[in-house]
């Protein structure tokens, strides 16, 4: 009988999670467009979409990340019921304590290639 009221709450509960993660993304430094595309999907109801949008742009410029940003992408596919392939690869991107970010390493060793004198 209240099926349909445990149904709105997720519903509910979904577009807070994803309108969250917009925001926390944009402050990571996700580009206007795509904010502006994962938001046009989040008002058509296309949350998985957003979502996708949002993740594939995080990952697409190396946008480095916090652990929160990762926890918080992680409530939202569940909240849709996606499975963790659709964003492990962004465990790439996250700065911690003993974990330097594949973008930094990439930036890094294109240093040191540089400095490196010919023979």
């Amino acid at each position: 009988m209240w099926n349909w009221w445990k149904e709105y709450q997720r519903g509910k509960r979904r577009e807070q999670l994803i309108t969250q993660l917009l925001g926390a993304a944009h402050e990571a430094g996700l580009l206007p467009r795509d904010c502006a595309n994962a938001q046009a999907m989040l008002a058509a109801g296309e949350y998985e979409c957003a979502f996708d949008i949002i993740v594939q742009q995080l990952y697409e410029y190396d946008t480095e990340i916090s652990a929160s940003l990762f926890a918080l992408v992680k409530q939202a596919a569940d909240s849709l019921l996606l499975t963790p392939c659709s964003y492990f690869f962004l465990g790439e991107l996250v700065r911690s304590a003993g974990h330097i970010p594949g973008p930094v390493r990439k930036e890094v060793a294109a240093l040191v290639r540089s400095l490196q004198l010919p023979r």
